[in-house]
């Protein structure tokens, strides 16, 4: 019997669904039974034997719904495996600064839920279009001076989920 997970997301404009709908298609790949899904249509987890959760970020941390629903479900996800992955535009510029300042996004969600321990942690770039943003959301990009464009790379995004399925797949059965 194959692993059953889920890849829950939690997005604004859509970026983090491109993500997470790739991860889901590499781990289906190995021959998982793979469910990718908005937090919000998330009914229930204890179907599942492992979780990859992700989310966008706004104002240097997850969103809301995606810190809540860590908390609300930290009983389950503290007892399967779970990985985290971001979507950020700080990720488009791939140096060591950039890359220590993004993983810093997922200290809101470890401080939230200390008891549910990913085994991996991933960011990824993401896309801003300005057209799909709000003026005060064109002003923070703006004071900000965030990239402008569409940086996601989904092949490395599958390359992550390949190497993350043998964590997941070890809970098979259970």
């Amino acid at each position: 019997m194959n692993a059953k997970i889920l890849v829950a997301f939690a997005t604004r404009n859509g970026t983090t669904r491109a993500v997470a709908e790739a991860i889901g298609e590499a781990l289906r790949a190995n021959g998982s039974d793979v469910d990718v899904k908005r937090i919000s249509e998330v009914e229930n987890i204890v179907l599942y034997d492992a979780m990859v959760i992700g989310s966008a970020i706004r104002s240097e941390k997850w969103l809301p719904e995606a810190v809540e629903f860590v908390v609300q479900h930290r009983a389950v996800l503290c007892q399967a495996q779970v990985a985290y992955f971001t979507t950020c535009m700080t990720a488009a510029e791939d140096t060591p600064e950039r890359r220590q300042t993004a993983l810093g996004y997922f200290a809101p969600v470890l401080e939230a839920a200390p008891e549910v321990v990913p085994f991996a942690m991933e960011v990824f770039a993401g896309a801003l279009n300005g057209k799909k943003l709000s003026f005060p959301q064109r002003l923070t990009v703006a004071t900000q001076r965030l990239p402008r464009g569409d940086y996601r790379n989904l092949t490395t995004v599958q390359q992550w989920a390949h190497e993350i399925y043998p964590a997941l797949a070890q809970t098979e059965g259970v």
